[in-house]
């Protein structure tokens, strides 16, 4: 099963569905997205997750204005949408 079936063809689904978890325990919401949006030496995954950062990420999304660190010139999803 296609996992983007139920989103909008037209909208970045990453940070909705997966994180990306670093070894030094950064979180971030995909490999092009640089800002860390939390740490698990710090706090919880689920406090992450729900957390200010990744709101207002997934808030900039759904805005359609990909503003919270994402990387318009060089993602592939981004590259998509725009085209």
């Amino acid at each position: 099963m296609d996992i983007q079936t139920n989103y909008p063809k037209k909208r970045c689904w990453i940070p909705f569905k997966q994180a990306i978890i670093e070894r030094d325990g950064s979180v971030r919401a995909c490999c092009y997205n640089p800002l860390v949006l939390g740490n698990l030496n710090q706090q919880d995954f689920e406090a992450i997750w729900y957390g200010r950062h990744f709101n207002n990420l997934r808030d900039s999304i759904v805005r359609e204005e990909y503003s919270y660190g994402c990387d318009r010139l060089n993602c592939p999803v981004l590259k998509e949408i725009q085209s």
